[in-house]
């Protein structure tokens, strides 16, 4: 395994991490356990979760309990401030944002399901653009000076309310966001117009999500079919979700990568998740795993070479 910088910051994050969305929800505390165990075996040392993954904090709980024998080894990440689920937040009736008020109320809650004295990155889910950057990045600069964050980011910001927030950071002394979420992926690839350009030159790292499409990028899905048992766009609280994804222009797309990968005598999945860290300001790749042998597989992307032809014939593909 092979570790990068996140961002301009001094944490040093592996090629690949793990995503905590699927604790909770397809992984219970038991198989939470075994799987963070294995990724550390492996060298991964970074770990995402958000405070809305498996209802009402249990992915957090989860990662609390599966880390806290050796919590200083790891790369905690969460997310504060998603849109309001009922029964996210049972013990207030704050609505999730990014006011002074709900941050100190996330982070505290936060710290207790993780078990933790600190967060090594604490960001905003979801921006509110409704609520100041003077008021938030204010707020989340308390967080670090009182030792509760290392560091701060941002997850499906627009650039130019990124920008603002840096800019809020700089002329204040503040903490500045040293991370963005976007989603990022060989069929996803909007954020390389403005996104990844502001964020090279605010010395922001890239922790792009849905790096697999959603397992669209497998070959999961198949034109014209009914989404697989148990997959995540069989469930209707994803199904509007899927059409990001699921669409000819895709499949047209998905055909030749597939072509792509036979003649390469690799996987689809190891091409997307290598072509993912050969770009600018990617950090580290997060992706959700639902068992041990999935986890071992990605781990395996960080090892396939592209070359340069190779890595333009994908972006002739793809762009």
């Amino acid at each position: 395994m092979k570790y990068r910088s996140l961002g301009n910051s001094n944490l040093e994050v592996s090629e690949i991490g793990i995503g905590g969305n699927t604790f909770g929800r397809a992984n219970d505390l038991d198989k939470t356990k075994e799987i963070l165990s294995a990724a550390f075996s492996l060298g991964i040392n970074t770990v995402d979760t958000a405070d809305i993954y498996g209802g009402n904090g249990t992915s957090e709980k989860y990662v609390g309990e599966a880390l806290k024998e050796n919590r200083n080894e790891w790369i905690i990440m969460t997310k504060f401030g998603a849109p309001n689920i009922p029964g996210n937040n049972p013990h207030t009736t704050l609505t999730p944002s990014a006011t002074k008020e709900y941050i100190d109320y996330a982070i505290d809650a936060s710290l207790k399901r993780l078990q933790v004295n600190y967060i090594d990155v604490y960001q905003v889910h979801f921006p509110h653009e409704m609520v100041p950057s003077e008021e938030t990045m204010s707020a989340l600069n308390e967080l670090v000076k009182a030792g509760k964050v290392r560091h701060v980011g941002c997850s499906n910001y627009k650039v130019w309310h990124m920008v603002q927030s840096q800019h809020v950071a700089k002329q204040n002394n503040f903490a500045p966001f040293i991370s963005s979420q976007p989603p990022y992926s060989l069929v996803d690839r909007r954020v390389e117009k403005e996104h990844l350009p502001a964020c090279e030159q605010y010395g922001i790292g890239i922790i792009p999500y849905s790096p697999l499409a959603s397992g669209f990028l497998t070959g999961k899905y198949q034109k014209n079919e009914p989404a697989p048992k148990g997959s995540r766009f069989e469930t209707t609280s994803t199904a509007g979700y899927a059409t990001r994804f699921i669409n000819d222009r895709n499949f047209d797309i998905l055909d030749k990568l597939n072509i792509f990968a036979n003649n390469k005598g690799a996987k689809l999945s190891h091409v997307s998740l290598r072509w993912l860290l050969e770009q600018k300001q990617v950090s580290t790749i997060i992706a959700g795993v639902t068992s041990i042998d999935q986890l071992k597989d990605n781990v395996q992307a960080a090892k396939l070479v592209l070359s340069k032809d190779e890595l333009e014939e994908l972006d002739k593909i793809t762009k």
